[in-house]
C-alpha cells in the first residue's frame, strides 16, 4: 500500500504521460505536482481536477479512487451573485466557482465508471480509461461553455448535464443581469425562488433586480 504522497506522485507522473499532451493542445496548463488542468477564458477560467481519495473505506483493497471534477469560474458573474444574496455566499455554494461538479454528471449513466487504483499498473490503466471518458464526453462539454452568455443558454435549454440547484440558478440570474437581461433575470428568480418560504430567504435578490429595473440600468 502506497502513502498518500506516493500515490499523488504516481498519479501526477501518469497525468504527465497521458493527459498533458491532449490538454496542452486545448490550451490547458498543469503545474508540476498538481492534479488541476487550467484553461484561461475571456470571461474567466475552466478547471479539470483529477482529485483522488486515498484508501477508500468502501473498497478496502484499493490504494485510491480517482474522482475528477470540472469547475468553471466567471468572476464578474460571481461578484453579481454575491451581491444578489447580500454577501451571504453560503447561499450560493461559497461563491468561488460559478459551478463545480463531478464529471459523472456530464457522462451518461450507462457509461459511468469507477476509477479504483489497486497497484502501480492500475494507475496507468485508470488514467488511460479516464482520458477516454474525458475525450468522449467532457472536453466537448467544456468547449460549449466558455462564456457568460453560454451559461444563460444552458439554462434556457435546460441542459441535463448541469445540476440546476438554487445556487447555480442564482449564478444564471447574475449572468443575465451581467448581459443586461433584467426581465429574464426576474423570471428566473420568480420561477426558482418565488415560493413564499424560499422568497423570504432570497428576498434581497428580488430587491436587487427591482432596484436595477427602477434605475433603468
Amino acid at each position: 500500500m502506497k502513502t498518500k504522497r506516493e500515490m499523488q506522485n504516481m498519479i501526477c507522473k501518469s497525468l504527465g504521460s497521458h493527459l498533458d499532451p491532449v490538454f496542452k493542445q486545448l490550451g490547458f496548463t498543469r503545474e508540476m505536482n498538481s492534479v488541476e488542468y487550467i484553461r484561461k477564458l475571456v470571461d474567466g477560467e475552466q478547471r479539470v481536477c483529477i482529485f483522488s481519495e486515498h484508501k477508500p473505506n468502501y473498497e478496502p483493497l484499493a490504494w485510491a479512487r480517482l474522482y475528477p471534477q470540472i469547475r468553471l469560474s466567471f468572476p464578474a458573474v460571481n461578484r453579481i451573485a454575491s451581491d444578489l444574496v447580500g454577501g451571504q455566499t453560503a447561499l450560493i455554494g461559497g461563491g468561488d466557482w460559478t459551478f463545480s461538479q463531478p464529471i459523472d454528471l456530464v457522462i451518461p449513466k450507462q457509461h459511468h465508471k469507477c476509477w479504483f487504483i489497486y497497484d502501480e499498473h492500475s494507475v496507468e490503466s485508470c488514467i488511460q480509461s479516464l482520458l477516454q471518458s474525458l475525450q468522449t464526453w467532457i472536453l466537448s462539454f467544456l468547449n460549449e461553455y466558455t462564456s457568460i452568455e453560454s451559461l444563460t443558454i444552458a439554462y434556457a435549454n435546460k441542459d441535463p448535464r448541469f445540476v440546476w440547484s438554487r445556487a447555480l440558478c442564482m449564478f444564471v440570474t447574475a449572468a443575465l443581469i451581467h448581459g443586461g437581461q433584467l426581465k429574464k433575470a426576474a423570471e428566473v428568480l420568480e420561477t426558482k425562488f418565488g415560493r413564499p418560504g424560499v422568497r423570504l430567504q432570497y428576498g434581497m435578490a428580488f430587491d436587487y433586480v427591482t432596484n436595477l429595473e427602477a434605475s433603468g440600468k
